[in-house]
């Protein structure tokens, strides 16, 4: 073999062995960008009820700070430790009603025949995406957890309906909270014992309530007569 015919064969074996580093690291690239994109949609999407078919809402809800705080957590900006106490945590609740909305924006002030009207506009848009955005096992849970509440036999009782619009708010904040932490809940499992301390707590107050106004009216009329 001469000296040029040499060079020449080290020339292809360097060339097979750099091609050969371009596609494997090509490969790693595409491997990686792939792991990203499903990592990102499994982040943005909804968990398929299957995934978590035993888990329904909590009796008892976690204490929550300020949507400021947890806001700052997901951005990694600087966070006041106080707004992790209890004491903290007990402020931020303070913007809900004495029912135990747990700070549930406006959906509690609602009645159930305005919740009604609007769940079907919202699963009509719902409906209208593609199921890698909204799994249909999702779309199922939700239409599931919609006919089980307008058909509960609570409707019928003493502030029924009252207690089926703050448990939905509750259900709905806590289905989004967990979703933003990768975690499941299926919507469609009503817990019966959530739904019947709200109801609880709704009459005992409307009671106490009762008992405010004829104490001050009964007052009143003293203070007339004297």
């Amino acid at each position: 073999m001469t000296e040029d015919q040499a060079v020449e064969k080290l020339e292809k074996i360097w060339q097979i062995k750099h091609l050969r580093k371009v596609v494997a690291w090509n490969t790693q690239v595409n491997e990686e960008n792939n792991r990203r994109g499903q990592e990102e949609q499994q982040r943005t999407q909804p968990l398929r009820d299957d995934e978590a078919d035993e888990q329904g809402i909590a009796t008892v809800p976690v204490n929550r700070p300020a949507q400021y705080a947890i806001d700052k957590i997901n951005t990694w900006g600087y966070m006041e430790m106080d707004y992790f106490t209890l004491q903290g945590c007990s402020l931020a609740k303070e913007n809900s009603a004495a029912t135990g909305t747990d700070a549930l924006g406006l959906d509690h002030k609602l009645t159930w025949s305005e919740i009604n009207q609007a769940r079907h506009t919202m699963m009509k848009y719902i409906m209208k995406t593609e199921e890698d955005v909204w799994p249909r096992e999702v779309v199922n849970s939700f239409s599931n957890f919609y006919m089980q509440l307008d058909s509960h036999p609570i409707r019928d009782e003493e502030n029924g309906d009252e207690a089926l619009v703050i448990y939905h708010a509750r259900a709905q904040k806590e289905w989004h909270d967990r979703l933003a932490n990768k975690e499941g809940m299926n919507l469609a499992i009503i817990n019966k014992d959530l739904l019947t301390n709200i109801q609880l707590k709704l009459v005992t107050k409307k009671a106490a309530d009762t008992v405010k106004e004829v104490s001050f009216s009964h007052l009143n009329k003293e203070g007339q007569s004297n």
